[in-house]
């Protein structure tokens, strides 16, 4: 009896700790596994919701461009700011109810606050200053230098307290931009200024479905806050250095600060209209916070699990006799190492109660498996559903909202140039969403081009122009769609509207040498340095320059014809000199 007694008790150790420290040990992993993947796919969900939000505050600020790219263009506004001329008392009036009727349409758009022009002090309705300004008031602002630096494109102010007549004051955020004099594009006619609320971007802010929306920043470049619930927080820094660092690193991230309890998520997105950020900071506590009952229940099976295992393995191992289960191990034992684990298997179906044993632990493992592995086959399906429904949110619906708003503004001001501007828009569109092909003929190519020339014209002018030295016998050969645009938009934009004079040209040749189309683009822009060409060529994982699109447009060459090392892109730039792209590709003729 005693070396029954002393057997039964060795037994009964080694079962707890054989059994229950390994099923311990996976129930504690399952529920700490299950946490890390409740925490995940809510920080997921919380990015796809911050993504929402992105395209709704980059809706905002382009709203904001279209109007200010519509007064910019507006022929009547640059005739009368363009005017030096001494006028009447009369003839100003009637210069005013011009100017009241375009910025009258322009503040009907919502997202518009406050349209203030910032003009030559002759002008006697200045005095107004609700819509009229001297244009000395604007150099006391400390961004003035700031608005002069971006030569005719946009500027993004971050909110400030802007004091307007009558004692009204408000947050706002601008956009500014120089009006130059169309008779001498050297000289500045006036400074437009956009004002829209900062409330209006905290109503977008409201609108996402946060647990707690106070903790969603809106934040500029230099990392101060521009739009958040607690007002107090406006223009202050939302991040530390290091923080804002690791944020402004890459287009949009989860990254986790802190330890134990003062454990939390920073989520944020680059917002595309104009480089800032949106941020939002979760601590951990709230996640689970968010899922307390389904971890009260996890808690409560497992627990409930591990009592019943623990009392069945007793009850059996009381139940049997010490000497007479140590003999059936032994023999189990002694069969398993003789004949092997084969014949272990067959064995066991004798033995009832081992086999059952056995049989339990196995059911049970292989259940556990299987469960895991489909929570996680789950969870992928899941999250595919929600990134496939977000993409089909994503569509050309606002392109097209955008060609009705300015065929709209076209027929309200009697303008035939915005007509042709829609017109050429549509028509771009066409060629590039034209049943989906990525591979187009040369024609084609240059088609499209040609286009965007023409809706260019309508920005820059006629300062430029394009010259093409393409054979008929080239046009039927394949390319890559949006093969030369990006190279002739870079020519266009960071070459040629950078040189004083905004003039130049631009010159496409092609020609065919054995079984390769070599394209030459040439212009007498101001160049770039060997650093920015090796820049676009090879530029970091998290750029977000303005060539990391030649740079996908080098990879789609290489891509299309099979061969990195003779086909691709070859830039020749010297700084105030003009640059030099050649594209070479494999000649393909296109397929019907």
């Amino acid at each position: 009896m005693l070396l029954s007694f002393r057997a039964s008790r060795k037994i009964i150790l080694s079962f707890i700790l054989l059994i229950l420290l390994p099923v311990s040990v996976l129930t504690y992993y399952s529920y700490h596994s299950s946490i890390d993947i409740i925490q995940k796919e809510v920080l997921d969900t919380k990015l796809l919701a911050l993504r929402q939000l992105e395209i709704n505050l980059s809706f905002h600020f382009n709203n904001i461009r279209n109007v200010s790219d519509m007064l910019f263009m507006n022929s009547n506004l640059q005739t009368i700011l363009s005017d030096t001329s001494r006028k009447g008392i009369v003839e100003q009036l009637t210069e005013m109810r011009q100017l009241d009727n375009i910025i009258n349409s322009a503040q009907d758009n919502e997202d518009v606050y406050k349209v203030r022009l910032f003009i030559n002090s002759s002008k006697i309705y200045v005095r107004q200053r609700i819509n009229y300004y001297p244009i000395d008031w604007i150099r006391q602002y400390d961004w003035y230098e700031n608005i002069l630096d971006m030569y005719g494109n946009l500027y993004y102010k971050s909110t400030y307290l802007e004091n307007y007549l009558f004692n009204n004051s408000s947050y706002v955020v601008s956009c500014a931009r120089v009006l130059w004099d169309q008779n001498n594009l050297h000289h500045m006619a006036g400074i437009l200024v956009i004002d829209t609320k900062e409330k209006s971007l905290n109503k977008l802010i409201s609108n996402v479905q946060f647990a707690r929306s106070e903790n969603i920043y809106i934040i500029d470049r230099d990392g101060l806050v521009v739009s958040n619930i607690d007002q107090s927080k406006l223009g202050q820094p939302a991040f530390g250095k290091e923080k804002k660092a690791r944020i402004f690193s890459s287009d949009e991230a989860v990254i986790q600060v802190g330890k134990g309890k003062e454990t939390r998520f920073i989520i944020h997105k680059t917002i595309g209209a104009n480089g800032w950020k949106v941020a939002a900071v979760i601590p951990a506590s709230d996640i689970l916070r968010e899922y307390k009952s389904f971890n009260t229940i996890i808690s409560f099976l497992l627990t409930t699990f591990l009592i019943i295992l623990f009392l069945f393995t007793v009850s059996v191992i009381a139940a049997v006799m010490a000497e007479r289960l140590t003999t059936r191990i032994k023999n189990l034992t002694r069969d398993i190492e003789t004949v092997g684990i084969e014949h272990y298997n067959r064995e066991a179906r004798k033995n009832k109660d081992i086999d059952r044993l056995e049989h339990s632990i196995h059911t049970m493992l292989n259940t556990v498996k299987r469960l895991v592995e489909e929570s996680y086959q789950a969870k992928v399906h899941e999250k595919e559903a929600q990134l496939y429904a977000l993409q089909a949110q994503i569509n050309p619906h606002f392109l097209y909202n955008t060609l009705d708003t300015i065929n709209w503004m076209a027929i309200r001001q009697g303008t035939t140039d915005i007509s042709l501007l829609v017109d050429s828009l549509a028509k771009y569109f066409r060629m590039v969403l034209a049943r989906g092909k990525d591979i187009v003929t040369i024609q084609e190519e240059v088609n499209l081009v040609k286009i965007y020339l023409d809706i260019q014209r309508a920005r820059f002018g006629d300062n430029y122009q394009v010259i093409f030295h393409i054979g008929k016998e080239l046009e039927e050969y394949a390319i890559p769609k949006f093969t030369l645009q990006p190279i002739i938009e870079n020519a266009l934009e960071h070459g040629i509207q950078k040189r004083k004079d905004r003039k130049g040209t631009i010159t496409i040749t092609a020609e065919k040498t054995d079984d390769h189309i070599r394209f030459a683009i040439t212009d007498d822009g101001i160049g770039m340095s060997p650093e920015a060409i090796d820049k676009i060529l090879d530029p970091p994982e998290d750029s977000q320059r303005k060539g990391y699109g030649l740079y996908n447009v080098h990879q789609r060459l290489i891509l299309f014809s099979g061969n990195g090392e003779t086909c691709g892109l070859k830039i020749q730039s010297r700084e105030n000199a003009g640059t030099a792209v050649t594209i070479t590709l494999k000649a393909k003729m296109q397929r019907a």
